[in-house]
């Protein structure tokens, strides 16, 4: 049986009693069987350090000064010997099974150096994100559909087999019924895009379907963040995703759409709005 991995915990505290009491309590809820847990206080005041003893096996490390975060770390970064160390804020938890999978992914990634794990609030939402919005980018082909020909038949006047066939094999009908989408909506009819001023919103962009679905989604009255750069407008390829992470300061309804332009014109857009505060 392969041995656990030694794992090192480094919490630096100062004036945060109940936050740490939190902290360690999710740690060790976790039960992971070969831990090492630091504890560096930075001259608290408070029962930082009382309550760091109260658990048994950690290790405290009371200074008597505050030396600051970085100076702390490295304390704990020393007296290290695990084969994973993780750093962690007084003020997060863990989940029940947070050793298990950050362990899993260590060994699929062997060449990994640093690991981030993705924070959230308790209620599992994004930390720091207000409101969320998923788009889906796709020519949506109804050609394709088992109900064309009844369609054909209950929507138009064409209800002999010879012209419904004659009708699918007109390249104009064919392209008409390529639903260039949003959400699965054309020409701006998505409901429910709202946001407020100044709102931590997180859109989660995305596209699917064929090697026509290359479309490049812009935003028109504000911009977002794509990996750190300040942008209005990305690339997506098909089953591609990205994170755009926008906080909107100019209050209106706006376009967002696709700016290929033939997909514009075959109305692949949306409105979004934002509310003044």
């Amino acid at each position: 049986m392969e041995k656990n991995p030694k794992i090192n915990v480094v919490i630096v505290s100062w004036n945060v009693a109940q936050s740490l009491k939190r902290c360690l309590e999710s740690v060790f809820t976790a039960k992971y069987p070969d831990l090492e847990v630091f504890v560096i206080d930075n001259a608290s005041t408070d029962d930082s350090v009382k309550i760091a003893k109260s658990f048994p096996g950690v290790k405290v490390v009371a200074n008597f000064n505050n030396i600051g975060f970085p100076k702390a770390i490295n304390i704990g970064l020393r007296q290290s010997r695990g084969d994973y160390i993780l750093l962690l804020n007084p003020d997060t938890r863990i989940p029940k099974d947070f050793f298990v999978k950050a362990l899993d992914f260590a060994r699929s990634h062997p060449d990994m150096g640093v690991m981030g794990p993705k924070f959230t609030d308790p209620d599992g939402t994004p930390q720091g994100v207000d409101r969320e919005f998923v788009v889906n980018f796709s020519v949506l082909d109804e050609n394709a559909s088992l109900h064309l020909d009844r369609n054909i038949a209950e929507y138009t006047e064409v209800t002999d087999p010879d012209a419904i066939e004659a009708l699918k094999a007109d390249g104009d009908f064919g392209e008409s019924n390529l639903m260039h989408s949003i959400n699965g909506y054309v020409y701006g009819n998505q409901p429910g895009f709202e946001m407020k001023q100044g709102e931590n919103v997180r859109i989660y962009a995305m596209a699917m379907g064929t090697e026509v679905d290359l479309h490049t989604p812009h935003t028109h009255g504000n911009t977002f963040l794509n990996m750190g750069m300040r942008q209005d407008v990305v690339g997506l390829l098909p089953a591609q995703m990205l994170t755009l992470d926008m906080t909107p300061d100019n209050p209106g309804t706006w376009f967002f759409h696709c700016h290929v332009n033939d997909h514009i014109t075959a109305g692949m857009s949306t409105l979004y709005t934002v509310k003044p505060l």
